[in-house]
């Protein structure tokens, strides 16, 4: 017996991309869990290790401006690794949604 595949929200997709765990249900419903686990971990860690680094690289006796320039390249990196898994879980979803179309 085959799986009902239907269509999925693109904007519920997105807004699952912001809830702890709740993404990996996202990659399960448009079945791509596996390679959005390739990418998404290793993105995420990586912008959240190389931002804090950024962010808390910071002295006591450095200048106003010095802080202010490595914690928004910090901010920098860690926004852009969510614009980008954001980016990935949308297209996912056309794409599924498409397939769904030229299916029926």
């Amino acid at each position: 017996m085959e799986e009902k595949r239907e269509p999925v929200s693109v904007n519920w997709q997105t807004v699952f991309m912001f809830i702890p765990i709740v993404w990996i249900y996202a990659l399960i419903r448009i079945e791509k869990l596996r390679l959005g686990l390739v990418y998404f971990i290793p993105l995420n860690f990586g912008t959240s290790i190389l931002g804090g680094v950024f962010i808390g690289m910071p002295d006591e006796g450095d200048s106003a401006l010095g802080v202010l320039i490595l914690v928004s390249i910090g901010l920098g990196i860690i926004i852009s690794g969510i614009v980008v898994m954001i980016k990935l879980i949308r297209k996912w979803s056309r794409e599924w949604n498409e397939s769904i179309s030229k299916n029926s």
